[in-house]
């Protein structure tokens, strides 16, 4: 039976660099028996979850096309979709056990920074118009609307139904897991150093920088709006942003930490072997840096504005 190496998740683990380093690779990856298959006529797989969550396709569909792109000499077959961490009802890995030797590959982040990261990128690139403007407090009081970074539970979810055996995870940090794409490779039988070279993407804002663009609130917007909006947000000088992503205070840090302690405790004992899973980020030396509203208004939108109308 060949291998289905599921790459499930989650969000801001470096997931867009695995996903650009796949599909650079192919023909490198193809001649050592993985194939990285072209899906639905997509770029990458990242739509697959959204399409299943929305009843557009099943696995089924997803299975069939599979077939389709397979090869005689495959070994293994990879998706790359970190949002199929997200989907509530996780059945189809049955299906995809049935069919294949499945491997799920999973990698965490401390919730804290997870939150932080994803604030970022929710007010950089936004989805849910309920964020999208948001300040981080707001963000903060509504995580459990991001109930995927239970971890415990979602592990849980997917081991109840394929077991644990065919579960990989780790953790995102200087002491575990430093580079997942190099991690990501390895667990394909390659060494990365034999495939093109790479660099990280999808950068964060600063914190001054996403004070004004959650305040312009880019929901709605073309990418191409987006991203002429961000470059000149980007441009701009920005008194007292040093550059920094910090956006949580210590007390945010705080409440974080206590609303996930049982349910990571259950992780660390039943995936990590007790061992403590996340560094505690409960304190940090530096405050959030803040801007007030009559700032952003007066002062730095038309900044911004100047610059996108000069191109």
């Amino acid at each position: 039976m060949k291998e289905l190496v599921l790459h499930f998740g989650v969000q801001r683990t470096g997931t867009t660099t695995i996903q650009s380093v796949l599909k650079k690779n192919k023909g490198i990856l193809r001649s050592h028996g993985v194939l990285y298959p072209t899906l639905f006529d997509l770029p990458d797989h990242v739509k697959i979850p959204w399409w299943m969550k929305n009843n557009k396709i099943s696995f089924s569909d997803v299975l069939r096309e599979l077939d389709k792109k397979d090869e005689s000499f495959i070994e293994k077959i990879v998706l790359s979709a970190e949002d199929f961490c997200m989907l509530e009802d996780f059945s189809f890995l049955r299906e995809a056990s049935d069919n294949y030797d499945l491997k799920i590959i999973l990698y965490l982040k401390e919730q804290a920074s997870w939150l932080e990261s994803w604030y970022n990128q929710h007010i950089k690139w936004p989805w849910d118009s309920k964020f999208s403007g948001a300040d981080s407090r707001f963000f903060i009081d509504n995580m459990s609307d991001f109930y995927w970074i239970d971890y415990y539970s979602t592990l849980s979810k997917i081991v109840n139904i394929v077991g644990k055996e065919k579960v990989i995870v780790n953790v995102v940090s200087k002491d575990r897991v430093k580079d997942t794409t190099r991690d990501f490779i390895s667990h394909l039988g390659l060494d990365v150093e034999r495939l093109h070279p790479y660099k990280h993407s999808n950068e964060s804002l600063s914190a001054g920088s996403l004070e004004i663009v959650r305040r312009i609130n880019l929901s709605g917007s073309s990418p191409a709006v987006r991203n002429r909006i961000i470059t000149a947000v980007r441009s701009i000088d920005i008194g007292g942003d040093n550059g920094s992503k910090a956006v949580f205070s210590n007390g945010d840090l705080e409440k974080i930490y206590r609303y996930f302690e049982a349910s990571n405790r259950m992780l660390a004992e039943e995936f990590f072997g007790g061992s403590e899973v996340f560094g505690s980020l409960r304190h940090r030396n530096e405050k959030p840096f803040k801007l007030s509203d009559e700032d952003v208004y007066t002062k730095y939108i038309p900044m911004v504005l100047k610059k996108v109308a000069e191109g």
